[in-house]
């Protein structure tokens, strides 16, 4: 039986603890990397645009929804045996296919013209896959996200638009 992603991240003390300070309105500064990483993962934590760190107890409302294999939204019936419990389960291995699914992903996630750090990318990224590191590599691979060349941050890119199904950039 696989256990919901937010109980996982729960159940260890200090995290718990986290997250009631950031349910109750306190502004975290310097929580150790250990402790939060889990926490946007599992849906618990959303980063602000300016950076500040907010609770998301709205990810209780339908507990196990994910784990009820509910889909998102933006997931074509086509592309939908790629996802189990509402996650990413397997990337697809035709190009056309990969660049289909990062696009819809992209844009369902990320606005043109805004800029995201590095963290914000891997934390929407891992409410999809166990792999955000190899789902943004895939994601700037195939152009769907941009990456500024000193690292900095990364916008929706050129490929980030329905029409260009396309194959990776060479």
């Amino acid at each position: 039986m696989e256990t919901h992603p937010a109980l996982e991240a729960l159940a260890d003390p200090a995290r718990l603890r986290l997250f009631a300070r950031l349910v109750l309105g306190e502004r975290i500064e310097n929580a150790p990397r250990a402790q939060l990483v889990p926490l946007p993962h599992a849906g618990l934590v959303r980063r602000d645009g300016d950076g500040t760190l907010r609770a998301r107890p709205s990810a209780f409302r339908t507990p196990g929804a994910e784990a009820s294999g509910r889909l998102p939204a933006w997931v074509p019936p086509h592309l939908a045996g790629h996802f189990r419990a509402g996650r990413l389960g397997s990337v697809p291995a035709k190009q056309r296919t990969r660049a289909e699914l990062l696009t819809r992903l992209a844009e369902a996630e990320f606005r043109p013209g805004r800029a995201y750090t590095e963290d914000e990318v891997s934390e929407t990224l891992a409410r999809y896959s166990g792999d955000p590191s190899a789902l943004r590599r895939y994601c700037v691979e195939y152009r769907v996200l941009t990456r500024e060349r000193d690292g900095s941050g990364y916008r929706l890119g050129e490929a980030g638009t329905r029409a260009a199904y396309a194959s990776p950039a060479a």
